[in-house]
């Protein structure tokens, strides 16, 4: 029995070419040097390290509970690796209006198919996955770049197509095969191997909503801690009264944030701490209450 199938070997290949092709350029061997020194920095190791562990926790529970077996760990090892950091860490900066957990399962709901056809048991021959693999990559480059630059948004509905079209001809492609081996079809093994991934990633909005939070509270707490005549007690007090007036709200964070970025360089005194918060505090009720005061001035 082999380890890998034709699609994995396929995938390995066009990887090592390209990064080979990469290398050769020296723009991107100093790109590679800086992206190692920052993802080794201390903090961020610190993040990934509870990341395995979260994940690993996660995984201990299914076990339990009979939704995880040791037949998924390729499975689980290829989400965490191409799906789960990415989900993990990206939501640092982007805007929470819409919410974590919608957004987790709009993203996976996109890339579901891609990673189905990484692990589908059913695959086609060599050459044919050498041909699948870089026109797959090209067409999701395609569309990363359409919804980046707004020039480009009228493709969107045409790459969106191609997409859903090539989609569906894989799935259909692998259903059918399916049923011609239905023999050696496991049912039960296979809805959990389709099923782990929203699974894992529906699990995950936990950390991803903690690790949001602390990543606005540090970027305030740098502001705090910039002037350096800023005395601990005076600091330690900021982070306690903060922490208590913001809570575990990031949205509510980042907008403070974005609203006080000098107001956090210039506190001295437990007064200066008192004063922005009240004053953001009244900010925020003058906002909440201008709707119903129009309200009121049309009825």
């Amino acid at each position: 029995m082999n380890i890998f199938n034709d699609r994995e070997i396929a995938i390995t290949v066009w990887a090592i070419l390209f990064l080979g092709a990469a290398l050769l350029k020296k723009d991107f061997r100093h790109s590679a040097v800086g992206f190692i020194k920052i993802a080794l920095g201390t903090k961020l190791i610190i993040a990934f390290i509870f990341l395995i562990v979260y994940v690993a926790s996660i995984v201990w529970v299914l076990n339990e509970i009979d939704i995880w077996t040791p037949l998924l760990l390729r499975d689980t090892i290829i989400w965490f690796v191409f799906s789960g950091i990415g989900l993990a860490f990206s939501f640092v900066s982007n805007n929470l209006d819409a919410g974590i957990l919608k957004k987790v399962i709009i993203d996976n709901i996109k890339i579901i198919v891609i990673l189905e056809f990484v692990i589908n048991s059913y695959t086609y021959s060599l050459t044919v996955e050498l041909f699948l693999i870089p026109f797959t990559a090209f067409v999701a480059g395609m569309d990363a770049i359409a919804k980046m630059d707004g020039k480009y948004s009228s493709a969107i509905k045409f790459i969106t197509f191609i997409q859903g079209a090539f989609g569906l001809v894989v799935m259909s492609s692998a259903i059918i095969r399916a049923i011609h081996d239905y023999q050696s079809f496991e049912t039960i093994d296979s809805i959990l191997q389709v099923a782990l991934v929203p699974i894992l990633s529906v699990c995950l909005v936990p950390y991803i909503y903690l690790f949001v939070v602390y990543s606005n509270y540090e970027q305030i707490f740098v502001r705090l801690m910039y002037r350096r005549e800023n005395k601990d007690e005076v600091a330690n007090y900021a982070k306690w009264r903060l922490i208590k007036y913001l809570l575990l709200r990031p949205k509510k964070i980042r907008q403070f944030l974005i609203a006080h970025p000098m107001e956090l360089l210039n506190i001295h005194t437990r007064e200066d701490v008192d004063k922005l918060i009240n004053s953001d505090n009244d900010g925020v009720n003058e906002i909440q209450t201008k709707p119903n005061r129009s309200k009121q001035v049309k009825q």
